[in-house]
């Protein structure tokens, strides 16, 4: 067998007590992009471990389970004691778990297997469950191509790069490292890839190992696109997807193996039967690997030989370009300068938003969303239209929106790749008078309850979690917001008559400023950007001060900035900038 496609010698055979159950899953990434958004997942990723406990017989964590994992001798990454705790107490109730290396976390050592009971392997690895044979493994670097991140992975195997990066402290190194998946991750995001059926270097893989050996499931993570394609009557490969857009796992029950998503569902995308035997599969976004891998290289080469800078900038908006929407977009420079037109979407929209990782998304007249990748390339589309027009498109989380249809009180969350996860009635929670809804960074949801003037928070099974104050009681103001958005640890309402009121994060009143007309706003770093019949305005939220801002001259219908993008919504189309 060709070198990097070893298949250890692991073989052990189990078994399966009726009823019970062998669970695969692999890339959760836990960490990026951002805590709020992890610490929402790995909640998720902690109710799938306890939903399957009463029938698991064994779980395979297949990878990449962290973004990063670096085990120093006396200290581990902060963070993910939710899914550590219940892995622990999973052991404890004697159910088997068997960890994976991928490429995100090939750092793991002795940690696992010496605080959880749970060991860790580093290549594919033989199992047998019921006499059915099975090859599982993260899948990264196996088959043919991809050789520079071979070639990376073998250095980063070595005993001497550990022991390098083990000379960095913490506080610099896991941060860099974070740093640089982030922005790995980042200059991945909307690049998108198409299951190659036999030209999947996983897929070729398997062919090579069945030219010598027999078994019925392959099962890898790493690609991040949930399939199961058929390499002959009595094999399959298995991707196991992800959990940052898919929510996916694999779940043999002894006679049969099935891809799930959670909360219980059929999988969205899965292939028809016709694309399980074509290889043919829905676009799926890259993971970030040997970039990612690259960037902790030259911190580990810096650090030890070089020493390291950094620096800041200070973003403000400075766009002067005219535009023609007749004009094809013009082409982007190898680094986009502050105010350069990145790319332009003709149409007639009635709204717009950019999310944190420079994606844009558009409501038509129609009321379909799509959206488009940071270059302009459209990816997705969504539309319901039994729910009527859309009030609210909140995608302040990048891994989450949240979509709210006043005329029937409704709330859907979809994925990033707009797939809907949930779906909340409001009239079922006893609500008649809603016409703001908004993301909390927790992953749940705020709403204003007008009948009741309260501030009201609801998890994504629609339990109220907090409800404030009467505010008419406290403010003296029968508030009728049309914007509801919590950014850095505040909440923020919108109210035309009233202004922008601010509340912290547990909904307790604040302050409120800008006064009445005010139509749209934005939180963008540490500032509230507005507009009311006077023009634009920002307001600062460490020094309260307030002031007039600096706006294009674009016949603009209404805007959206983050991600360093600013995009501009005209009467044909809408054009997208650069921020610094």
């Amino acid at each position: 067998m060709r070198p990097g496609n070893r298949v250890e010698p692991s073989m052990e055979r189990t078994p399966l007590p009726p009823g019970k159950k062998v669970f695969f899953v692999s890339d959760a990434h836990l960490g990026v992009p951002d805590r709020a958004s992890s610490l929402q997942r790995e909640k998720r990723l902690v109710s799938w471990l306890e939903a399957i406990a009463g029938e698991a017989q064994a779980i395979h964590l297949v990878g990449d389970l962290f973004d990063f994992w670096f085990e120093y001798r006396h200290t581990v990454p902060r963070g993910f004691v939710r899914v550590l705790g219940k892995l622990a107490e999973l052991r404890d109730r004697g159910i088997s778990i068997y960890a994976y290396t991928g490429n995100h976390d090939l750092w793991m050592f002795n940690y696992f297997e010496e605080e959880l009971g749970i060991p860790v392997f580093r290549s594919p690895q033989v199992w047998i469950y019921n006499q059915t044979r099975f090859l599982v493994g993260h899948g990264d670097g196996i088959g043919p191509g991809d050789y520079g991140y071979k070639f990376i992975k073998r250095i980063f195997s070595s005993p001497v790069c550990q022991w390098l990066f083990a000379r960095i402290h913490p506080n610099f190194g896991v941060g860099m490292a974070l740093y640089w998946s982030r922005k790995s991750r980042q200059a991945e995001q909307g690049r998108d890839e198409t299951f190659l059926g036999e030209a999947e270097p996983q897929v070729i893989y398997a062919r090579q190992v069945l030219e010598r050996d027999s078994f019925r499931y392959f099962l890898f993570g790493h690609r991040h696109c949930p399939v199961i394609y058929d390499l002959n009557d009595e094999s399959s490969f298995v991707n196991l997807g992800d959990w940052i857009n898919h929510f996916s796992y694999a779940v043999y029950d002894g006679t049969e193996l099935q891809l799930k998503h959670w909360p219980a569902a059929d999988l969205t995308g899965l292939p028809t039967d016709n694309a399980r035997q074509s290889g043919q599969e829905k676009a799926v976004p890259k993971t970030a690997g040997a970039s990612s891998l690259c960037g902790i290289l030259l911190l580990v080469c810096a650090v030890a030989f070089c020493g390291g800078n950094s620096r800041s900038c200070n973003a403000q908006a400075n766009v002067n370009s005219p535009i023609n929407f007749t004009d094809p977009t013009p082409p982007l420079s190898q680094a986009p300068k502050p105010g350069e037109l990145l790319f332009q979407v003709p149409g007639k929209f009635v709204s717009l938003a950019v999310d944190g990782l420079g994606n844009l998304f558009t409501l038509s007249k129609s009321g379909e969303i799509h959206r488009y990748s940071s270059d302009g390339r459209m990816l997705y589309q969504f539309s319901v239209v039994r729910l009527g027009k859309v009030g609210t498109m909140d995608v302040s989380n990048p891994l989450r929106v949240l979509v709210y249809y006043p005329e029937f009180l409704t709330v859907l969350t979809l994925t990033n790749t707009l797939a809907v996860t949930g779906e909340i009635d409001l009239r079922k929670l006893g609500f008649n008078k809603v016409r703001a809804a908004g993301l909390a960074r927790d992953g749940q949801i705020w709403l204003y309850d007008e009948a009741n003037f309260q501030l009201v928070k609801i998890d994504d099974r629609g339990q109220i979690a907090r409800r404030s104050e009467p505010l008419n009681y406290i403010l003296g103001l029968e508030l009728q917001p049309i914007r509801l958005l919590e950014q850095n640890d505040r909440l923020f309402l919108l109210d035309p008559q009233h202004g922008i009121l601010v509340f912290d994060a547990f909904g307790t009143y604040e302050y409120r400023f800008g006064g009445p007309g005010i139509r749209h706003m934005q939180v963008f770093a540490e500032q509230v950007i507005y507009q009311n019949a006077s023009g634009y305005f920002f307001y600062d939220l460490n020094t309260y001060f307030e002031g007039p801002f600096s706006m294009p001259d674009f016949p603009m219908e209404l805007w959206s900035l983050d991600g360093r993008r600013m995009a501009l919504l005209g009467p044909d189309g809408i054009a997208v900038f650069a921020l610094p």
